[in-house]
């Protein structure tokens, strides 16, 4: 490949993922709150695709003049993909607590962890308000939000371990 292929290549594929966008689903009566995870894992296996052929033209010699180009468009591309991935399991955490939680005896049962949901499905609807506002992929999944969920993931985790433990200790 030349330096030209190279960077021919490299702006074809920054402009084929700089305008695509997160799509959402209905969640319940509460709108769209949910990401289509079709469409998120399609975008995520999209994203990976992009990273191994950026990463095949860097490992070009003739990559040189586009070098910096390339590796800052790697990484994005994997931190895009590392959110998508994380974003998915946050929200496979959350949809089944917030089918528990929105029941009010298991919220009267587990005041604490009713409390802590509460704050998790506050960030949660916040993040998918931002991100209908602003749905363009590459734009929104950054470092921030990579920040971001990895605590509501271990919120949503500790919720769930005191929910299946009450769940066990309740006779049937």
């Amino acid at each position: 490949m030349t330096a030209a292929d190279i960077e021919r290549r490299c702006n074809d594929l920054i402009a084929a993922w700089k305008d695509q966008k997160l799509t959402f689903a209905e969640y319940k009566y509460r709108g769209e709150i949910t990401l289509d995870v079709e469409h998120a894992e399609a975008s995520r296996k999209g994203f990976q695709e992009a990273a191994g052929a950026v990463s095949s033209m860097l490992s070009s010699p003739d990559s040189s003049p586009m070098r910096e180009t390339l590796a800052g468009f790697l990484k994005q591309l994997k931190g895009v993909s590392e959110t998508l991935g994380l974003w998915i399991e946050v929200q496979t955490a959350w949809v089944p607590l917030e089918e528990a939680f929105s029941k009010g005896d298991i919220a009267r049962q587990l005041p604490e962890e009713a409390k802590c949901f509460v704050g998790v499905d506050k960030a949660w609807t916040n993040i998918m308000t931002e991100a209908k506002a602003q749905p363009n992929i590459l734009e929104f999944c950054g470092s921030e939000l990579l920040q971001t969920l990895p605590a509501l993931k271990e919120q949503l985790a500790e919720c769930q371990r005191k929910l299946s433990a009450h769940l066990a200790a309740t006779p049937h």
